[in-house]
């Protein structure tokens, strides 16, 4: 783990990421890059034209200036003398900014805050965080609310319990050794794809078996839907992060069928680490 992002508006639930990629990069040596994407709205034209994209270069420089300030106060806050932090703002839509960042500076991991989406804003627009979840090619790990990097003991693990998920089971092993926590995975029964009690618990055995899981615990739970039990049981388990696989969808399979760990990220109190299926 080599750069670390942290795309930031500066607001609070902003800070608790960037206080949280702090001590991650302390740990891992990694350099840590914090980012400011200036979303500028278009300007409208009475001309064929239709609009401008241009702007005063005072106003942006005016902008940036207030961004620059705001990272400094950070920095001689929150930030050791020999840490490797540096800021960058650019101008463009967030979601794409940050994903187009991602993809031309190996950034290996990105640690967003999220104030979390509800009813519609949450159906038709969704966060910020929630659409870099679905688009980013490297992990994220999505926070809400204050957490110490010593506080991670348990580290909540969705599955389907199959056995072809070897890239996403072993990252989730790097991050249990990172943690130095315990590993639970969580199987949702639902109605649906409802399955006797005796087979699960087969499932689960073989599952932990074949990614030969140490210091791992499994629950099965009832419940309508996945992201409801997932939500559950983490907050059952105290001092936890979840750690769950999400499907890239775009357009309309997105607003077809909504990956359950966008949802999630929408919803839960506690840090959620996702990962991209690359298949």
């Amino acid at each position: 783990m080599k750069r670390i992002l942290i795309p930031t508006d500066f607001s609070a639930s902003a800070l608790q990421a960037f206080l949280f990629g702090l001590e991650i990069s302390s740990k891992a040596s990694s350099e840590l890059v914090v980012l400011h994407v200036l979303d500028m709205p278009l300007h409208f034209t009475s001309d064929l034209d239709g609009f401008d994209y241009s702007y005063e270069a005072s106003v942006i420089k005016d902008l940036e200036d207030k961004a620059r300030n705001m990272f400094e106060v950070w920095k001689k806050k929150y930030v050791k003398e020999n840490t490797r932090v540096k800021l960058r703002v650019l101008q463009g839509p967030i979601a794409f900014t940050i994903e187009h960042y991602i993809a031309k500076n190996k950034i290996d991991l990105v640690v967003m805050g999220t104030q979390g989406a509800s009813g519609l804003k949450e159906f038709f627009v969704g966060s910020n965080t929630e659409k870099i979840v679905r688009y980013s090619k490297v992990p994220v790990i999505a926070v809400r609310k204050s957490v110490k990097l010593s506080a991670i003991k348990n580290i909540v693990v969705p599955t389907e319990l199959k056995l072809n998920r070897t890239a996403f089971i072993k990252e989730v092993v790097a991050l249990q050794k990172f943690f130095s926590a315990k590993i639970h995975l969580v199987y949702v029964n639902t109605p649906v794809h409802f399955k006797a009690s005796r087979v699960l618990n087969g499932l689960a055995k073989d599952f932990v078996k074949h990614y030969k899981l140490k210091n791992c615990e499994t629950h099965i739970t009832n419940d309508l839907y996945e992201q409801d039990g997932i939500i559950a049981v983490a907050a059952q388990i105290p001092k936890s992060m979840i750690a769950m696989a999400t499907n890239s969808r775009r357009g309309l399979a997105h607003f077809l069928m909504r990956s359950i760990a966008e949802d999630v990220v929408n919803h839960v109190e506690c840090p959620i680490w996702t990962y991209t299926n690359k298949s």
